[in-house]
């Protein structure tokens, strides 16, 4: 189990031992509930144990604020940087009310933000207010490295909150990357683990059961999780859940108004807070606009009465495959809206598409019935929906797993009918009628023609292709070997990116985003694959024709004592968005020699950020160096002949390097170019000497 806090001693003289023994003895018998009280932490010291909140039970009648926000910041990942921007945000928000209380659990990742002191552990915070960009906040608890994607650091958050902060209402906000039934938090020290949704609510269930309290609202701020399907899980945990259908900007919800506000009226109620959040949002991506940007507020307490109206309208649905009318269905849902690469549909959209079917609803009455009610259900249910116009009035406020039926996404398919792996112990596939019509749709061959992936073979170019804006071309690649590939998409015209997956879970493994033609009209992405299936997408920023291609690079092999040179775009680009693209260098070398190695890595910080690695031929990954500055090194020792690959990573900005490999240290000056130089200052003292004793003797 998780510990909160660690026993801690204080650095005490030992005369002052003699003088407070007394005070100790009478401590250690007067009570022991002294020894359950727990530490405070604030600016890294120890202060008083009375200053936390009284850890008491929770008391029904009387409540010492009016609201509690719990905050599970995941930045253990590529996210860091916008996790401290969003808790300044909770920190510019708050004001001077002693009616709320915002705690924040927060991890932070090793690499993607130096800023306030650079810690990369897990901490527990009780914001304060303040308008600068450094935390000012006071830090409770300094926990180390806890795995933000495991159910135990959640199940710990929540219960240190109920134990310390007796409030009239709680809301619990969890914030990350997310995958809507994929899971949500991913840890970056944790192997990116990530959080089922049976840990999530495992982990909520047990502190309900524990403290007798269940949450006002329940809110992700990460991509896709407005799944009905993750919203059944928290249906007796909370009354309202608040999440998008698609993803979310980097920059999240917009805190800082919806805090002062709460601050201003901490005696608001969960829908009147809903509605702020959601209201916030849309305020916050209207303007400027910002395409696709959806949020919605769930009513948790009728997701009962919906359970009933989607069995009927699922059994209805399986009545007409069984008939042999599944074509209308497989057109419905061609013509849905969808979301996270065809993954997920709009609910409301497809009952919609549905009823527009004249020949299903005049021959299958009982199916316009149930379409109807269902539709209802949903109005009640969905109370609160922003959708930006791009959407047509088609992101309606809540999704339904309804892949399209290709070979990347058969396991997940798979998966969700069996209820294995990520999605095992999900309660909707067990109460509902849903994944049984699913099985039907997919059995009889439907939903496989929607997103029909070319294949790319290695080592070829296609045609050149023309692409709409905002339209996406989708190509699967098979790698058989380990190696290092590069994908390249030359742009005759236009503006189009490239975004790279996994071709098993739709892992995001990179992309090239370069603003066309100020970045040049090559999008180019660079990585080490392990053998695979993998998809590729080109995106049109704007109408564009493009060719692509993929092909396994040729290792430029390093030579000892000498240097060489390159230049990228990176990670994150550079100040301005431009140069965004995954992009690693890779050379070898095999070390036949026992020995001390020394790689050294050069930039100009001022302009872009590299990192060094060395990792086996199998990718296996030996050191790396993440230094901030102008350099990183690395020091091999090598005992046996080995070949190694030397890889840098593009990580923030746009410029050029230097690497060099030597078996001297750097800046070290050798033997020889010691004897030498000195040698060569001897001489010209000495002839110096010589001269000036001639002189004296002219003289």
């Amino acid at each position: 189990m998780l510990n909160s806090f660690i026993k801690k001693v204080k650095k005490i003289h030992k005369m002052d031992i003699l003088l407070i023994l007394p005070f100790i003895l009478l401590l250690l018998f007067s009570s022991s509930n002294l020894l359950l009280n727990q530490g405070r932490v604030q600016n890294d010291q120890i202060t008083s144990q009375e200053s936390l909140p009284s850890q008491q039970s929770v008391s029904t009648t009387s409540y010492d604020y009016e609201w509690v926000v719990l905050v599970y910041l995941d930045g253990d990942n590529d996210l860091e940087e916008v996790a401290i921007e969003d808790f300044n945000e909770l920190e510019l928000g708050l004001g001077s009310s002693t009616d709320i209380k915002v705690i924040v659990l927060i991890d932070r990742a090793d690499g993607y933000d130096i800023s306030n002191g650079d810690w990369t552990g897990t901490r527990i915070y009780e914001i304060v207010s303040d308008s600068t960009s450094t935390i000012a906040s006071t830090l409770l608890s300094d926990e180390g490295e806890l795995n933000m994607a495991n159910g135990e650091t959640l199940e710990y958050f929540i219960d240190y909150c109920f134990t310390n902060y007796n409030s009239s209402r709680y809301w619990l906000n969890i914030w990350d990357h997310g995958g809507g039934i994929d899971g949500i938090c991913w840890d970056e020290s944790a192997s990116a683990d990530r959080l089922t949704m049976d840990e999530m609510q495992v982990a909520i269930q047990t502190n309900i059961d524990e403290h007798s309290r269940t949450f006002d609202i329940i809110s992700h701020d990460a991509c896709f999780m407005n799944m009905i399907e993750v919203a059944y899980e928290f249906k007796d945990q909370a009354d309202y859940f608040i999440a998008s259908e698609d993803s979310i900007p980097f920059a999240g919800f917009d805190y800082a108004p919806i805090i002062s506000s709460l601050d201003t009226t901490p005696t608001m109620n969960a829908i009147t807070l809903s509605t702020l959040i959601v209201d916030s949002y849309e305020n916050y991506y209207s303007s400027p606009p910002v395409k696709y940007t959806s949020l919605s507020t769930i009513n948790l307490s009728i997701m009962d009465l919906v359970v009933q109206e989607i069995n009927n309208f699922a059994g209805n649905l399986s009545t007409v495959l069984t008939d042999g009318y599944g074509g209308g269905i497989n057109a419905a849902f061609i013509e849905n809206q969808f979301f996270y690469n065809y993954f997920i549909v709009d609910l409301v959209h497809f009952i919609e598409n549905i009823q527009a079917n004249s020949t299903l609803m005049t021959t299958y009455p009982l199916l316009d019935t149930s379409a109807t009610n269902l539709l209802y259900a949903l109005a009640d249910l969905i109370v609160d929906n922003y959708q930006h116009s791009c959407y047509s009035s088609n992101a309606n406020g809540i999704t339904i797993f309804m892949s399209v039926n290709t070979p990347v996404y058969e396991p997940y398919i798979q998966d969700y009918l069996d209820v294995t792996d990520s999605y095992a112990l999900l309660d909707w596939q067990s109460d509902t009628l849903w994944d049984e019509f699913l099985d039907e749709f997919y059995t009889a061959g439907f939903g496989e023609r929607v997103l029909p992936y070319d294949v790319l073979e290695l080592g070829t170019t296609t045609e050149m292709q023309s692409i709409a804006e905002d339209e996406d071309h989708y190509y699967q690649f098979f790698i058989p070997t380990y190696g290092i590939y590069e994908i390249s998409a030359t742009i005759a015209n236009g503006d189009a990116d490239l975004t790279l997956y996994g071709g098993f879970d739709l892992t995001l493994f990179g992309f090239s985003q370069l603003y066309n033609p100020e970045d040049g009209h090559t999008e180019t992405i660079q990585l080490h694959f392990q053998p695979g299936t993998y998809v590729i997408k080109v995106k049109g920023f704007v109408a564009s024709s493009y060719d692509l291609t993929i092909n396994e690079i040729t290792l430029t092999t390093l030579t000892m004592e000498e240097s060489v040179t390159g230049s990228s775009g990176t990670q994150l680009g550079d100040e301005n968005d431009h140069f965004i693209q995954t992009y690693n260098h890779y050379y070898q070398y095999t070390f036949d020699t026992p020995g001390e190695y020394y790689l050294q890595l050069t930039y100009d910080s001022d302009y872009v950020d590299f990192d060094l690695h060395v990792m086996t031929e199998t990718f296996i990954e030996i050191d790396c160096s993440e230094e901030v500055g102008d350099s990183d090194s690395i020091t091999l020792t090598i005992s046996e002949s080995v070949t190694y690959i030397i890889y840098i990573y593009s990580f923030d900005g746009q410029g050029s390097f230097k690497l060099s490999l030597s078996t001297e240290p750097p800046g070290f000056i050798n033997g020889f170019t010691i004897f030498v130089s000195t040698f060569g200052l001897i001489a010209i003292g000495a002839f110096a000497l010589y001269k000036k004793n001639r002189q004296v003797k002219n003289t």
